[in-house]
């Protein structure tokens, strides 16, 4: 029954566009107020821009962006006021019942930063040494998978750094955006990244489960298509967002 409207849908969808490609409204908050992205929230937005045209580009789709607060993200889209939102809910198990989540736009979470001339791999060789978080970060849950490791909290991700870069400690984790922009500018050449993200947190193209349409299908295989021809790195490079 699901594939028949999904059927269904395309045939509707593609019939109101005379180009032949369905038009969807898109939710989005143009401040990422959902997430920290600092004086990194104008490449973010420029990457999403580029990123849409591109999946518009390579599928039957095309996109009428919504400025929606992130209030009212969740609620117009059950409302159906648009037919997806670009937000940073995470898939949970709870979360999927009520929602339909896209492959990862960008990813945000969190990632381990230490010195330039460390040769740490993982969380796990910095058993017994410093690591130091943001006051109230959640990141206290993924410290502690490591009982050795002692935390260290600061107010500001420029004292946090900075106490890294002068070896007052061993490590620090922090949200992937504002890392790649101090790395970039204040702690270049001293600091550096070390793997991928340590969670799954990112932005996501979201829709409601209730309604099927092509729409997810089709943005993820034009995803899937620009990962795979290196347009998507091409675009995480021009927009400054790329991972060391």
């Amino acid at each position: 029954m699901g594939y028949i409207l999904y059927l269904i849908a395309l045939i509707v969808f593609s019939c109101s566009n005379p180009m032949g490609k369905a038009t969807y409204r898109i939710g989005i908050d143009p401040t990422w107020y959902s997430a920290n992205f600092g004086e990194k929230e104008y490449y973010v937005t420029g990457f999403i821009e580029d990123l849409l045209q591109e999946v518009s580009r390579l599928s039957n789709v095309s996109f009428e962006k919504i400025p929606t607060n992130r209030e009212n993200l969740l609620p117009n889209l059950r409302q159906r006021k648009v037919d997806g939102i670009l937000y940073t809910l995470d898939p949970y198990n709870f979360n999927q019942e009520k929602y339909l989540f896209s492959d990862i736009l960008l990813a945000i979470g969190p990632v381990l930063v230490v010195s330039a001339e460390e040769k740490v791999k993982t969380l796990q060789d910095l058993q017994s040494k410093i690591v130091g978080i943001a006051s109230g970060s959640s990141y206290v849950s993924i410290l502690e998978k490591y009982p050795t490791i002692v935390i260290a909290t600061f107010d500001s991700y420029p004292f946090l750094l900075q106490a890294l870069a002068t070896s007052a400690i061993n490590g620090a984790l922090l949200e992937a955006v504002p890392a790649i922009g101090y790395l970039q500018e204040t702690f270049y050449k001293q600091l550096k990244i070390i793997g991928e993200p340590l969670n799954n947190h990112a932005i996501r193209l979201i829709t409601g489960k209730d309604l099927p349409s092509p729409l997810l299908h089709d943005f993820d295989a034009a995803l899937k298509k620009l990962k795979k021809n290196m347009g998507y790195q091409k675009l995480l490079e021009k927009w400054q967002l790329s991972l060391p």
